[in-house]
């Protein structure tokens, strides 16, 4: 099973909170894996300058690396697709709602033996042999077919599978890009 991290297309196209509140509730709440049900509504977004006129042509608007902010029709298109793996909040531009998904699923799945470790070799000497990233992404063999989305214990950003690249290029969907870790 091929494994992926996504990223936006454009990030020039863009949005931001409109206050400090929503900002604080992405940042530590939404965009690390919590529970989110109580947030829906009460995040207002800026577009940021610019980003107008390619907002038009992406199915998927950046707003935070964590997470996906899709428009109200791929929201339709994947709610129930992803519905065990997150949870969506919905949040505003001007009348306009977006979707926000929450990767809350976490699963045990990278295989620690054969993955291979950036490891620490500077001059502080308690980090020393410290594993702070990964260069090779090495996978258990498991069924992966019912969690499109998905977080790894090792590393907070949501990866998907094939499936998910593959229902995007069904319907279509635009604005993310993807890079294969294993």
């Amino acid at each position: 099973m091929n494994l992926f991290k996504f990223n936006y297309c454009v990030e020039s196209c863009a949005f931001t909170t409109s206050n400090d509140e929503g900002s604080r509730i992405l940042r530590n709440e939404l965009c690390n894996g919590n529970h989110v049900e109580s947030y829906a509504d009460k995040i207002s977004l800026e577009l940021l300058e610019g980003s107008e006129k390619e907002l038009k042509l992406r199915d998927f608007v950046y707003l935070y690396d964590d997470g996906l902010l899709s428009t109200h029709k791929t929201f339709e298109i994947l709610e129930k697709y992803l519905s065990e793996c997150g949870e969506w909040t919905r949040m505003f531009f001007k009348d306009t709602p977006y979707y926000f998904f929450s990767t809350l699923k976490t699963l045990d799945c990278l295989d620690e033996e054969k993955t291979i470790y950036d490891i620490y070799k500077g001059s502080i000497e308690e980090l020393k042999g410290a594993k702070y990233g990964i260069k090779k992404h090495v996978f258990k063999d498991l069924d992966y077919t019912g969690y499109p989305i998905f977080r790894i214990k090792q590393k907070p950003f949501p990866i998907v599978t094939q499936g998910f690249i593959d229902i995007l290029s069904e319907h279509e969907l635009t604005g993310l890009k993807f890079e294969k870790l294993n």
